[in-house]
């Protein structure tokens, strides 16, 4: 099943906002007003909350669902959210190549280059498709100018 990564905002004033099984519920004096699947969501914020229960906050720390605290005003005051994932070595060497200017542009222009690739591919796919609804020549001429930008990406010192 695909994850449509959603997110839940609670704004109405005095809710609280508990687990129920496998569903997020949003009560106001003591009526459901709302149960939303927790797989169908990736965050929660919460304005002007009246409170979120400890079994919630530890389900979505499992699910890796953050949970986020504003006020009435929209001002952000913390998050909660599960273990923090990552690689410390890829890290470590990331920290590395950044402090080396070759290395650095070396990446740099391999990262912009791709990006320009794809641009690419995206504005000859729209000629390719959509010729009868859009100014071919137009694209033509901005798919030349891409593909000048990347001979010049490859040259940058």
């Amino acid at each position: 099943m695909k994850k449509l990564l959603n997110i839940l905002f609670v704004t109405l004033p005095d809710v609280i906002v508990s687990l129920d099984t496998e569903n997020v519920c949003v009560k106001k004096d003591g009526e459901v007003l709302l149960n939303v699947p927790l797989l169908n969501l990736e965050g929660i914020v919460l304005f002007n909350y009246f409170g979120a229960t400890p079994q919630l906050l530890g389900e979505c720390a499992k699910r890796d669902i953050t949970v986020s605290f504003l006020n009435e005003y929209g001002k952000f005051l913390g998050s909660f959210y599960g273990e923090s994932r990552g690689n410390v070595l890829l890290r470590k060497e990331q920290y590395r190549i950044s402090d080396n200017p070759v290395k650095s542009l070396e990446y740099a222009k391999n990262f912009i280059f791709g990006k320009l690739h794809n641009q690419k591919w995206v504005v000859e796919r729209g000629l390719r498709d959509y010729a009868l609804r859009v100014d071919t020549d137009l694209l033509k001429k901005g798919s030349l100018q891409i593909t000048e930008n990347m001979k010049q990406t490859l040259d940058c010192e």
